[in-house]
């Protein structure tokens, strides 16, 4: 899951180029295509080397506002980054996508690349990525919930200052404020 959310961050982030888009672009087909195998069928060896390839391609791509929610939840809570990632990236999605921009056009373009439907609105569109990335999260048997990982509400001040203070919230399309982190870790608790 931090291989698709490194694909997925540095697809739209504000600092992408072409050739970190067409990277994006081959590690998430790589995803759709191997992970679920990968995972539920451990002796694949295609599928697990194809995953090798995706995350050596996807580490090398820009990230964005899930990353910066994601580094303070293993920092103060100790939850492992692939897990982070997997609860926070449907939320940063809906709230990217929320702001419209290039980052809609941007989902479209990630939501054709696994297999998913690209017309409507940017809501709508953040959507139906961000719901498919829940089911995929659940469909690997990972928590979907901070709280389920021992990150608890009283936490968010501190999850909040983490995340403004990370350099990859700079990356992000939308700029998040303060409230704005307040309101992803909220839901994803």
């Amino acid at each position: 899951m931090d291989a698709m959310t490194h694909a997925v961050e540095g697809y739209v982030s504000n600092d992408s180029s072409p050739h970190e888009q067409a990277t994006a672009l081959h590690a998430l087909r790589l995803i759709r295509d191997n992970l679920e195998r990968a995972v539920h069928e451990p002796s694949d060896e295609d599928a697990r080397g194809n995953m090798l390839i995706a995350a050596s391609l996807a580490i090398t791509i820009n990230l964005g506002a899930t990353h910066s929610m994601s580094h303070p939840c293993g920092g103060q809570f100790g939850v492992p980054h692939g897990v982070a990632n997997a609860i926070n990236l449907p939320h940063v999605i809906r709230f990217n996508a929320a702001g419209g921009g290039p980052a809609v056009d941007g989902y479209r373009d990630v939501s054709d690349a696994l297999g998913l439907e690209t017309g409507g609105a940017g809501d709508e569109v953040g959507e139906r990525l961000a719901s498919h990335v829940g089911g995929l999260v659940e469909s690997l048997g990972l928590p979907t919930r901070l709280s389920l990982v021992g990150v608890p509400e009283e936490g968010i001040p501190a999850l909040v200052e983490g995340a403004m203070g990370d350099g990859c919230t700079l990356l992000n399309p939308r700029d998040p404020s303060d409230e704005d982190y307040a309101e992803l870790f909220r839901a994803a608790l």
